[in-house]
């Protein structure tokens, strides 16, 4: 093998391992990426177990429940977005089927009175995002 053949060589595997190097930092970034949103997560819920003690007088396990059911129906709500093609009102009777079962679990663990206390703080969430939405 030649001088020039073996530089020519060893300049591919130069850029093969630049290549791979380059490609291993971007999977850690994504991993880095994923583990801060993870960890924001689970302040948010921390945050939303407190305030739903604080505000319905509530023990730590009903509070985690409520925040469990709020997730699945958090979630069949993104997913039923994701499969949109972008008609909101064709997916309106689905999403409010999904906040009547979220309602019916969250009053079925609930008190009537908690439940209306529960209730007025989803209305004081709607218009802080109503808000949130119009100031951006």
């Amino acid at each position: 093998m030649s001088k020039e053949q073996r530089n020519i060589k060893n300049m591919r595997t130069l850029k093969s391992l630049l290549a791979s190097t380059f490609l291993m930092l971007i999977m850690l970034v994504q991993v880095e990426t994923i583990y801060a949103q993870n960890a924001k997560q689970e302040v948010k819920s921390k945050e939303r177990i407190e305030k739903l003690k604080s505000a319905l007088g509530v023990n730590d396990e009903i509070a985690q429940k409520i925040v469990a059911i709020e997730k699945d129906a958090h979630d069949k709500v993104m997913e039923l977005r994701k499969n949109n093609t972008g008609d909101k009102q064709a997916i309106r009777p689905q999403m409010q089927a999904i906040r009547k079962e979220r309602d019916d679990k969250i009053a079925g663990i609930l008190t009537k009175e908690q439940m209306q206390k529960f209730q007025d703080l989803e209305k004081q969430k709607m218009m802080e995002h109503k808000e949130k939405g119009s100031n951006e």
